[in-house]
């Protein structure tokens, strides 16, 4: 089929044999086969000379990117695969080069509005494919000097005003260079017919869009540089208000970018998975989670903490006490069953007040204002990407600490999906995120046992 035969050539390329092809045989590919094959050409040609900058590979990438083209040709219509595997292609063969011209382009096409009707499919992974490629392109080349002359680009200044939003500076710029084309011939009439009547977007940047692509490049850029002030800036929001403003996916990204930029940082433990999730979202979560116990145990007026039947202990203390004294009178005997029950009786209800007060105090309290379902859902992102990245830091390690801290997260995020209990049901957030969820957690723990042969694993 087309998408076996697409996934075999990028696999050759991946494995460097795309080489014995001729470029009249890649052309032949690209025009003749379907869209998988051309996004399996593109991938396996640019892994195939990964890191060379290859002149010819490279015009063949940018003839798939409308954007590098002719104004004359920019309405050229380009699947939406074969688009995004183009930009991915353009990071895999100028990898490590720190390109200006790629690096400026591949920034601008992240903030780029669209312009026309097939510059809206399929957006957000052309977006992500745009930051990958951009990590690529500079990978490991934050704070390191090697790229001062990119430093005019103010690459990560324009990255996190893609993370949180706002204004684009740089729009402005981008705008007076639009006006200037206009002038050329009838570029004018080009220009003011490509304009999309699906979307439109103001002078603020659409972070929903951009923010995952920004924030995979930023991880590039800074891998393993273990710089703290970037690492800093991508910290996860620390008030409920806050946290509206940022969807709860984005978090999870936040999470392994920072694990990226603080490599060494990352430790193979249940503790340092749970320290990722923000302070007032774990308060909230465990509220929710004391809530779902108290109502689920349906506690009775009456009965104490072993839900036995006070009146049965009473019975069963007469009782007891007629045995004791049947050598008494019936009056005096009688007498003394009810003082001992009545004393009985108040001190279980002071200690029944005293352990309600307890807990009163002793229980974590959520606003009501608070949105318990996004709660929900940044609890087992957060958890997700925690897990992700022990997984990245620790790839084919076997380590078994790492292992079992991914384990122990696996197991509830299972217990989420498949559990009828009362609890789990009350804690877990939709269906289609948990499932999510739990192949990132699969995924991770077989990143760490990559090559073992574990079975139990």
């Amino acid at each position: 089929t087309d998408f076996s035969h697409g996934g075999l050539l990028m696999a050759l390329g991946l494995r460097g044999h795309l080489s014995a092809l001729s470029m009249t045989d890649v052309y032949e590919y690209l025009t003749q086969g379907s869209v998988t094959t051309s996004v399996g050409v593109l991938l396996g040609m640019a892994a195939n000379r990964r890191g060379s900058c290859d002149p010819s590979v490279s015009k063949m990438l940018c003839l798939h990117i409308p954007s590098l083209l002719p104004p004359s040709f920019s309405s050229i219509d380009v699947a939406a695969p074969a688009h995004a595997a183009a930009v991915a292609g353009i990071g895999l063969l100028y990898q490590g080069s720190s390109h200006r011209l790629m690096t400026e382009f591949l920034l601008n096409e992240m903030g780029r509005r669209p312009v026309h009707e097939s510059s809206t499919v399929d957006r957000a992974a052309y977006t992500v494919s745009c930051g990958l490629a951009l990590g690529m392109i500079n990978l490991a080349r934050g704070g390191s000097g090697n790229n001062a002359g990119l430093a005019d680009l103010e690459i990560e200044h324009r990255l996190y005003r893609y993370v949180i939003g706002g204004v684009d500076d740089h729009s402005t710029s981008r705008q007076q260079d639009i006006a200037d084309r206009r002038i050329n011939g009838n570029m004018g009439t080009i220009l003011e017919n490509e304009r999309s009547s699906r979307v439109y977007e103001g002078d603020y940047i659409n972070h929903d869009v951009t923010a995952p692509g920004a924030l995979l490049a930023l991880g590039l850029i800074y891998l393993k540089s273990g710089n703290k002030a970037v690492a800093a800036s991508l910290a996860p929001p620390d008030t409920h208000f806050l946290l509206e403003y940022v969807r709860p996916d984005t978090l999870m990204l936040r999470v392994i970018t920072r694990s990226l930029i603080m490599w060494d940082d990352v430790e193979p433990s249940l503790e340092w998975i749970e320290k990722q999730i923000p302070e007032v979202v774990r308060q909230s979560y465990l509220s929710l989670e004391t809530t779902a116990k108290n109502i689920t145990t349906f506690p009775i007026l009456g009965l104490d903490d072993e839900n036995k039947n006070p009146l049965n202990e009473e019975e069963n203390y007469i009782i007891e006490m007629e045995n004791s004294n049947v050598g008494m009178d019936d009056e005096n005997s009688e007498e003394d069953l009810r003082s001992n029950n009545s004393e009985k009786k108040e001190e279980q209800q002071q200690q029944q007040k005293k352990k309600k007060k307890k807990d009163t105090i002793a229980e974590p309290q959520i606003d009501a204002d608070v949105d318990r379902q996004t709660i929900r859902q940044i609890h087992v992102y957060v958890l997700a990407g925690a897990c992700f990245s022990i997984g990245l830091r620790f790839a084919g390690t076997a380590d078994t600490r790492a292992a079992a801290a991914i384990s122990e997260v696996l197991l509830l995020m299972k217990s989420f999906r498949d559990s009828n209990d009362p609890v789990p049901a009350a804690l877990r957030p939709e269906q289609s995120i948990v499932g999510m969820c739990v192949g990132i957690c699969s995924v991770s723990l077989a990143l760490v046992m990559a090559g073992t042969g574990d079975l139990d694993t």
